[in-house]
């Protein structure tokens, strides 16, 4: 992997983190705190414990894989896996068991965020900046 790809890979990851964290589920980095080749891209303390997070940051979308990556390094947690192609939105993709247990359809991340943060907590997400 080239140097170039390895920051847009950082560069995806950190968006990520700062998207779920101005969300309100705050969440950060991990390989920079765990440094092994299992532990997941993002650690966001409201979602461990259920669920495995991986970011893509691609232009070429492998869905299947980048499921099956989730569940070899994390079996006994659902996959959820955050991705997007330059200049788009953020998406996030997971099994059927995970979008049951977020209770929303798959989809456009932001969306799926806000409906999420305005059911639990009754905070209009209108009125929410998202600028990662």
């Amino acid at each position: 992997m080239s140097k170039m790809s390895r920051e847009k890979g950082k560069r995806g990851e950190r968006e990520a983190a700062a998207l779920l964290t101005a969300a309100g589920f705050p969440a950060h980095r991990a390989q920079q705190y765990k440094g092994s080749d299992h532990s997941a891209d993002i650690t966001c303390p409201t979602l461990d414990g259920e669920f495995h997070i991986e970011v893509k940051r691609v232009e070429k979308l492998s869905g299947p894989t980048w499921i099956a990556q989730c569940r070899a390094d994390a079996p006994d947690l659902l996959p959820l896996v955050l991705f997007r192609k330059s200049k788009r939105p953020w998406h996030y993709l997971t099994d059927e068991e995970g979008a049951t247990m977020l209770g929303i359809p798959q989809g456009d991340l932001v969306e799926v965020l806000f409906r999420a943060l305005w059911g639990r907590y009754g905070i209009d997400p209108n009125t929410l900046e998202t600028s990662p």
